[in-house]
């Protein structure tokens, strides 16, 4: 559907759709030999950005009735330069990520 959506709020790697069902997806990569693994770098900062992102994509696209979810696809790269990718379904409980910090 589009791919590095940008807004205010922050950035969406992914957007596509599942069915009925709007997909954010964010893609971290990660050299198979680091000592962080890809899913380490969706930290609650970056998660809360993301949610907001997506918020503003929902508003400016009408898509707010919608169901939603966020999915991670992590990449580890060896060096060999294979590579190994894992798609993590539902990565934030939405409700508290779009949640307003006080």
């Amino acid at each position: 559907m589009q791919r590095n959506y940008r807004c205010p709020a922050g950035e969406i790697d992914l957007v596509a759709e599942d069915g009925d069902t709007l997909v954010f997806v964010e893609v971290k990569t990660r050299a198979a030999d680091s000592d962080e693994l890809p899913e380490a770098a969706l930290t609650p900062r970056k998660r809360h950005r993301l949610s907001r992102a997506a918020l503003h994509f929902m508003r400016t696209y009408r898509t707010r009735e919608r169901l939603f979810r966020f999915d991670l696809v992590a990449v580890d790269l060896y060096p060999d330069g294979s590579h190994e990718i894992h798609y993590l379904q539902n990565i934030i409980n939405y409700r508290r990520a779009l949640m307003r910090k006080h």
